[in-house]
């Protein structure tokens, strides 16, 4: 499963353009930006900010970590769904979130996403809905 390939956005400094990188789950480092298609294992926990769908819905699988095999709804944060993907790497995002504990259904956070100096920060509540793992 370390071996598995995923797909992360990086920005190309000196042609400042988004390039997607083939990398191993092993490689996955916090802050990448995941590019996942339809059907693909969620390799970790992720914070949905992007969907394909206009409204930003995906439905995912949980089996693996609770048995369950019913499709469970997820929302992309609202701040960042209707961002293109050349803009993601474009804004500086902090994320702050509970630590890690053992309740899986638990999830609460927030995402902070600085503007240029004329506008005011974007600040949005995170919850499980936000969350892909």
């Amino acid at each position: 499963m370390n071996g598995t390939k995923y797909q992360i956005l990086v920005l190309n400094k000196q042609k400042n353009t988004t390039e997607v990188k083939t990398i191993k789950s092993q490689d996955i480092k916090v802050g990448q930006i995941m590019k996942l298609k339809h059907n693909q294992r969620v390799p970790a926990d992720l914070l949905l900010i992007k969907g394909s769908e206009r409204n930003g819905s995906v439905f995912i699988r949980t089996d693996q970590l609770d048995g369950e095999t019913d499709w469970k709804l997820r929302k992309a944060c609202s701040s960042t769904q209707p961002l293109e993907e050349e803009l993601l790497l474009n804004f500086e995002v902090e994320i702050t979130c509970l630590p890690p504990n053992e309740q899986i259904y638990d999830f609460r956070g927030k995402l902070k996403r600085s503007r240029n100096s004329d506008e005011d920060d974007i600040e949005e509540s995170l919850s499980l809905d936000n969350t892909m793992w």
